[in-house]
């Protein structure tokens, strides 16, 4: 769904928890409450993940929008600190949140030590640089509660910064959902993010996410769980999650150049959407961890 304007929910997180430094005590006191109130429970449902390098900028307006999650079943909240070198572990401590701490770098191995600290039988991936709406949790989880599915998962917009409106970044967004709209047919793996997507963890731990990727971990997870049942996109908008527009990596090229070579390079290569993946994927020599350079943008 196009949404040319900033959702108010968005917006409202953003005036309040932009500015880090900003945020008045009695705002970080009664977040701590929220966050310790609801993602402590003895037998937790869902396990809500959410995977943090070098992120002291969001975090914590992404926690604020966890904390307002509309959940009808018990969840806890685990926060994978991937070695981080900035603030992003002092605010987890003084929130009081549930962190694991990952030395090995990467997306693939932060998920997979939330995975493996995971209490419940379904857990939700998502992103400390993300936000997301306050039916996104319970929406995800009613979604792979469906006989037969396996992995939930949904679609994301961008937060408008500077030189980037909310227009032109619906715009590109539209390119790229009517794209996945058509990969997902018959290559749903191929559609799976890692700011939101939600497993059974039974399946997804015996299969592991792959550590030496250091992008497409989600997609790869999702393909290996292909093999245990369904895979269901979550297309309502009340379920978007929203992200930070750094995630596009898009160097300050225009949108209109970036969505001409989005467009092109899927061109090229649309014959693989009509075949399914028979074996495993070759995974691209940029798409693997690099051992003598440990950048981890996730």
């Amino acid at each position: 769904m196009m949404l040319p304007y900033t959702p108010e929910w968005v917006t409202q997180l953003v005036d309040a928890y932009g500015d880090r430094k900003a945020i008045s005590p009695d705002s970080l006191s009664h977040l701590k409450i929220r966050l310790n109130r609801y993602f402590n429970p003895e037998k937790p449902a869902l396990s809500i993940v959410l995977i943090a390098y070098n992120e002291e900028r969001l975090i914590t307006r992404t926690l604020a929008s966890i904390a307002s999650q509309r959940l009808e079943v018990p969840a806890e909240l685990i926060i994978v600190n991937n070695n981080s070198t900035d603030e992003t572990g002092e605010i987890l401590r003084d929130l009081n949140v549930k962190a694991v701490f990952e030395k090995i770098p990467g997306p693939g191995a932060a998920r997979q030590a939330g995975l493996i600290a995971a209490k419940a039988p379904i857990v939700l991936f998502g992103d400390a640089d993300t936000l997301y709406p306050e039916s996104w949790a319970q929406e995800h989880f009613n979604n792979i509660m469906h006989q037969g599915v396996v992995v939930s998962y949904g679609r994301y917009s961008f937060v408008p910064d500077e030189g980037k409106s909310r227009v032109k970044l619906a715009f590109w967004e539209l390119l790229k959902d009517l794209g996945y709209d058509f990969k997902h047919l018959s290559r749903p793996e191929m559609c799976v993010f890692g700011c939101t997507f939600a497993v059974v963890r039974l399946m997804a731990i015996q299969e592991g996410f792959n550590l030496s990727l250091r992008r497409g971990e989600d997609g790869y997870m999702a393909f290996k769980m292909k093999a245990y049942g369904q895979l269901k996109m979550l297309r309502t908008a009340s379920s978007r999650a929203f992200t930070d527009v750094e995630g596009m990596q898009i160097n300050n090229q225009s949108l209109l150049v970036l969505a001409w070579k989005r467009i092109t390079r899927e061109l090229k290569r649309v014959w693989i959407y009509f075949g399914k993946e028979k074996k495993d994927y070759k995974h691209t020599h940029e798409s693997l961890m690099n051992p003598e350079n440990k950048s981890q943008k996730h």
